[in-house]
């Protein structure tokens, strides 16, 4: 079983979107058990059936470098060539 954070995050769920149609809690724990997730605490449920603000996940801030970053590696690393010359190296 996967905890509701885990499930909300990964498949960008809200409780609000993934408890639609679903009135009591009750009802909720019924359907996090039968989909085989470990739902979020109690008092969580709670605020969320009894019309209080709905608990919002926030996702880290990401800076404008962020967005820009490349996820692989610099192609300049792939131009690298080694150049043979006949000069001897030597250790001292």
């Amino acid at each position: 079983m996967k905890d509701w954070d885990f499930i909300a995050a990964r498949r960008k769920l809200s409780l609000e979107g993934f408890l639609k149609g679903v009135s009591t809690i009750e009802d909720a724990l019924e359907k996090f058990s039968g989909m085989d997730i470990i739902p979020p605490e109690r008092s969580i449920l709670d605020r969320f059936f009894n019309g209080s603000e709905t608990p919002q996940v926030t996702q880290p801030e990401v800076t404008e470098e962020q967005k820009h970053e490349k996820s692989t590696p610099s192609a300049k690393y792939d131009d690298i060539v080694i150049i043979e010359t006949d000069e001897a190296v030597t250790d001292n």
